[in-house]
Parts: structure tokens; sequence; C-alpha cells
């Protein structure tokens, strides 16, 4: 799991056998699901058994390669995928579409960015809206007003910062307390200088500032709960 995502089809196989147990036992006997199998694998402080989502599991296990390639990994794996998708040598400036393997890295950096906390530097590696480099926060779930008019959400700190004001634009005029919070996210950023060097990533989740499966598993399982919430189910 830890190499490519997996299809649907495949967690559904694991899924099956282990919820039939759960719920029936060894017997022949078929029983009634009272409960939802995604609730049966929340952790067990989140109100469920504890029981492993393969499919949060996959996209944790597989944003560990997005965390050695940020930390500089020097072997064959990687030096593969940098001469053919980011011979710049960073990772997030790489090619959007390549093999099955560098497309499924692509496809869960929005799981990687819910732990890592980008330090600036050149303000490449970082998009304005979407990653975490200032504040306690992304910017897009302090300021969720704003990121909703951003017309180039997707804009990375360097675009953004090369030149003060900075170069964020809105698709409409703001209104009075859209205008208070731009206000407010300026003062936040307002602190942080671009320089020549590259930016570097730590990871929010864990005390030591190192990735840990671990950790991301739990996050996703959290977000999950909240959607879940949400969504009424």
């Amino acid at each position: 799991m830890g190499l490519f995502l997996l299809a649907e089809g495949v967690h559904a196989k694991m899924d099956t056998p282990r919820s039939r147990f759960f719920w029936e036992g060894s017997g022949p006997k078929r029983k009634y699901h009272m409960v939802k199998w995604a609730a049966v694998c929340r952790p067990k402080d989140l109100g469920g058994l504890g029981m492993t989502n393969t499919r949060i599991l996959n996209i944790a296990l597989m944003c560990k390669w997005i965390w050695k390639i940020s930390q500089g990994a020097t072997s064959l794996w990687v030096d593969l995928p940098r001469a053919k998708y980011f011979p710049n040598g960073n990772f997030f400036e790489g090619a959007a579409r390549g093999s099955p393997f560098w497309n499924d890295l692509q496809a869960i950096r929005p799981a990687f960015a819910m732990g890592a906390k980008f330090i600036i530097g050149d303000g490449r590696s970082a998009r304005f809206w979407l990653d975490y480099w200032a504040g306690s926060q992304p910017l897009w779930s302090e300021f969720q007003d704003l990121y909703a008019l951003a017309v180039n959400p997707n804009q990375s700190v360097a675009s953004a910062l090369a030149r003060p004001p900075p170069a964020i634009h809105f698709r409409r005029e703001l209104n009075g307390q859209e205008d208070a919070n731009l206000a407010t996210l300026l003062a936040l950023i307002s602190p942080v200088e671009l320089s020549t060097s590259a930016d570097s990533v730590t990871w929010a989740l864990t005390a030591s500032g190192k990735f840990s499966v671990k950790s991301l598993y739990r996050k996703l399982c959290q977000e999950v709960e909240s959607v879940g919430e949400a969504q009424g189910c």
C-alpha cells in the first residue's frame, strides 16, 4: 500500500472478509449491519473501534514518499523521477502528469498539506492559499471568504510576495467585512520575506517536526469524521 494508490475494488475486497467476520462471526448465518464500516474503522477516541481504514492508511503511506523527497532524499528511486519530472530539484514545481506513481503523488498532495508546514525561503514550493506557511493553519482555512474569491487559488508564495504589495487578486471588489479580513491577512503575512534559499518543510503534526504515518492517519480520520458530521452521516 505504500507504492500506489489502490483501486476502490481492492479496498472493497479487503473490507468484505473483515466486516463479515466482525458482524457475522464464523457462522453461516447472515446478520444485519447495524453500524457503517467507516464508523467502525474510526480511532477509538473518535468513537470507532480502531479497525484499520485501508483507504486512509494507503494515502498516509504514500505521503511518506513526498516527505522523503522534500527532505532531499538521494537514491535511485528519487533520482529517476527527479530527472524526468522536476529537474530543477523542486518536487513542488514538478510536472502535473506522468507515470502512475508520479500521478499518485500529485493526487495525494492535499493530504500531505494537512501536516506539512513550509518554512519560507524563495517561496517557490509553498502555495499561498493551500499550504500552511503563515499563522496557525493554511490561509484558505482561516480566510475562507477571501479564498473563495481568489483569482488564482493555486498561486505560489513566490508569485504573491515577489514585490509589495502582495499580488493577490480577487474576482470582484471586496465588501467591508472582506476588506477587514484582507487587512488581517496582510498583517499576518507581513513578517515573511523571500530569500534566495529554497523553502524547507517540517511536520506540524508531531512534536519532533518529523513525518509519521500515524500522525497523518489520525489527521485524515479526523477530517473524514468532520465531513461525515457535516453531511449527517
